[in-house]
């Protein structure tokens, strides 16, 4: 997020050219408030679960993002073993997911051991089928697998903007 400010600020810089300086000061300053509350919407949606207020959910996005780290969980795995605040081991994950309440639909995809995931190895694995045998199938395979997880976390979130 800082490296987006500071990109950010370096436009309003170039525009100060075209428009005047406290319209750009008070864009960059709702920054953070805004970014914070578009990374919890969306942790949130991945994870499933209704937000708590943005103090509560500033506390599970930091625990997650620990346990991610401690693990060294994908994001991908990650949201989908601990989908609906399911499957935590960790401590400090558990106190911050308490409280949360499951939202959205059920799916087969979540009792899978596994997320469909794009990772570098399976790209050059579908592209390898594609190259060596003309073999497309892997590749319908994987979209159809995105799509699949698609269809799992349900319709998209609309950005809310203030």
């Amino acid at each position: 997020p800082e490296a987006l400010h500071w990109n950010c600020g370096q436009l309003a810089v170039a525009l100060r050219a075209l428009v005047d300086a406290p319209p750009l000061i008070a864009a960059l300053e709702r920054f953070g408030p805004l970014y914070e509350a578009a990374l919890a919407e969306r942790f949130l949606w991945r994870l499933g679960l209704d937000s708590r207020g943005a103090e509560a959910d500033g506390a599970l996005i930091a625990a997650a993002e620990r346990a991610m780290v401690a693990s060294g969980e994908t994001p991908d795995r990650f949201f989908h073993r601990h989908r609906f605040g399911r499957n935590v081991e960790d401590a400090a994950l558990a106190e911050a997911l308490s409280g949360y309440a499951p939202t959205g639909a059920e799916h087969p995809l979540w009792s899978e051991p596994d997320p469909p995931a794009l990772q570098i190895e399976e790209v050059e694995r579908i592209w390898a089928a594609i190259a060596e045998r003309d073999d497309w199938r892997p590749l319908h395979d994987k979209i159809a697998a995105i799509r699949r997880l698609g269809d799992a976390l349900g319709s998209t979130l609309t950005p809310n903007r203030p």
